[in-house]
């Protein structure tokens, strides 16, 4: 067992397992997925609670992960290391952007993401297009699911399916919007969106476990009609865009470059390997107090 090893056990676990299954469950399509991720929230609690705790830590990406780990497993010891993403690879470019047009991108199956497509599609877009109506907006991303493809019959949207390099669709985009409401950790797609220089528009779940300032970094809703205001700002706003891209590239090059997430580790490592020696150094008494005793 972990515990029970000579060597300092540290656990990268991304995100709490209870907490993913009971986000799923939210946004299942279904009784039957229902069912399915209630079974498996059920498994990954108890899981967590036997195992995790065994470990010197265990390291999830956000807060609201570590609270709920603490609550299923009180015995265990989280560290927060937020996920960080290639700052080398997910770089501006100098490409032209197209005028007016929004994109989004992720797993097209993966049901969070399915669910903030529709959201977007189906009630934000047509108030951004009665204020821009050549506003367009792209679906980038894999493998997308049947119910996904029929989002592109709507006025104005497209799907960008399988590509293999995601980063020229959007860094052509002029706006970055993600209308997840469900699911746990850190958004890749947020920091990759960010790090391209992109505006970005969001609900505040897709932003939880960023360090980041709504206003200066990008634009948080709290409601459609809000989400759909901010993109419409945002399309008459050069200005707005550019100053909201750079600050957000800023945060990503000094706290989400992997630089930046190997010396959080580091750090980790030296504080879990002191306390390993600590616990493990043998207390010397001297026979005077031995006798004593």
């Amino acid at each position: 067992m972990p515990d029970d090893l000579p060597i300092p056990t540290v656990l990268s676990i991304h995100d709490s397992s209870t907490l993913r299954w009971r986000e799923l469950r939210r946004c299942a399509v279904g009784l039957g997925d229902r069912v399915r991720c209630q079974g498996f929230q059920r498994y990954a609690r108890r899981y967590e609670r036997l195992v995790y705790p065994r470990f010197d830590r265990c390291v999830v990406v956000a807060k609201t992960d570590r609270d709920e780990l603490l609550r299923v497993a009180p015995g265990a010891r989280i560290e927060v290391i937020p996920n960080g993403t290639d700052t080398h690879y997910f770089r501006p470019s100098s490409v032209e952007r197209k005028r007016n047009a929004l994109v989004f991108h992720g797993s097209l199956s993966y049901p969070p993401n399915v669910q903030g497509a529709a959201e977007f599609v189906e009630w934000i877009f047509p108030v951004v297009r009665r204020e821009v109506p050549s506003a367009t907006f792209r679906l980038v991303g894999a493998a997308p699911s049947p119910f996904v493809r029929t989002l592109v019959s709507k006025s104005g949207v497209a799907l960008l399916a399988d590509l293999p390099d995601l980063r020229e669709a959007l860094s052509t985009s002029h706006v970055y919007v993600c209308a997840i409401r469900h699911g746990g950790g850190v958004k890749n797609k947020i920091l990759e969106a960010l790090a391209l220089r992109l505006p970005v528009v969001c609900y505040p779940e897709a932003v939880a476990g960023i360090e980041c300032i709504p206003g200066t970094h990008l634009l948080v809703a709290e409601n459609r009609d809000e989400f759909a205001r901010h993109v419409v700002t945002l399309l008459r706003d050069p200005g707005l865009c550019a100053q909201l891209g750079d600050a957000g590239r800023r945060l990503m090059e000094q706290a989400y470059s992997w630089t930046a997430r190997a010396s959080a580790y580091d750090r980790l490592y030296a504080e879990v390997q002191q306390e390993r020696r600590a616990r493990d150094t043998p207390i010397v008494t001297s026979p005077g107090e031995e006798l004593a005793r």
